[in-house]
């Protein structure tokens, strides 16, 4: 099973996403953690960040539902994938 996940940014403003999408090859029965790499451009606040997943196999994501990045820093959301068996 393939699943490839697309992250979802409200009020975004200065925020990047690092290298694309998040893919991650898995089999029934097992679970394996994941990062969304994102990167913060502003200078001088920090940033609060809602991440969001929609559409087939979203049930199957776990990672927190905000996090905050500081001033120009990249961070990595950590995540996990589980597939029942």
């Amino acid at each position: 099973m393939l699943i490839i996940t697309e992250t979802l940014f409200v009020q975004s403003f200065g925020l990047m996403q690092v290298a694309g999408d998040v893919v991650v090859e898995i089999k029934p029965g097992e679970t394996k953690p994941f990062a969304w790499g994102l990167l913060s451009d502003k200078q001088n606040d920090t940033t609060t960040v809602e991440l969001s997943a929609d559409g087939e196999g979203a049930e199957f994501l776990s990672y927190p539902e905000t996090d905050s990045l500081g001033p120009g820093e990249l961070k990595q959301i950590q995540g996990n994938v589980s597939i029942p068996a």
